[in-house]
């Protein structure tokens, strides 16, 4: 049997979470709770190795996803995260498509944005911050 260089598996929510948290810290990214995560994760990876984590939120009234908190293991080569992001934005794209959602956003850093056009998402032109905040307090479960 031949395994292919890259593998999509789903994110674990339990196992992987610190993981992931780490890897945001090293990137000098916010950490998100991980109630404020969606069912629909996934982790990119080559052997046993964890190379990128992305997640697609759903909107519920209509076709439109968004494609956000993605993140590439620390020190990881340039080459092998944007292979690593490219193949779990491609997988996200296609399984949006296949549950009828037609328009992607991503809201992304210059960088991941050079790679994004590149799989066809079209810039607003605008620079623009992300913010967000809580509606109900997250327990520490």
């Amino acid at each position: 049997m031949i395994i292919p260089p890259l593998q999509i598996r789903e994110f674990n929510r339990e196992e992987d979470y610190n993981l992931v948290s780490d890897w945001w810290k090293s990137h000098d990214v916010s950490v998100p709770p991980l109630e404020m995560l969606p069912k629909l994760g996934i982790v990119v990876y080559e052997k046993d190795s964890p190379l990128a984590a992305l997640w697609l939120y759903l909107d519920n009234s209509t076709g439109v996803c968004f494609l956000e908190k993605a993140v590439t293991a620390p020190k990881l080569k340039m080459s092998a995260a944007r292979d690593a992001l490219m193949l779990g934005v491609a997988f996200l794209k296609g399984a949006a498509a296949r549950m009828d959602y037609g328009v992607m956003f991503l809201r992304t850093y210059p960088a991941m944005a050079r790679f994004a056009k590149k799989l066809g998402f079209v810039s607003e032109g605008k620079p623009v911050e992300c913010l967000f905040t809580l509606t109900q307090e997250v327990s520490d479960a």
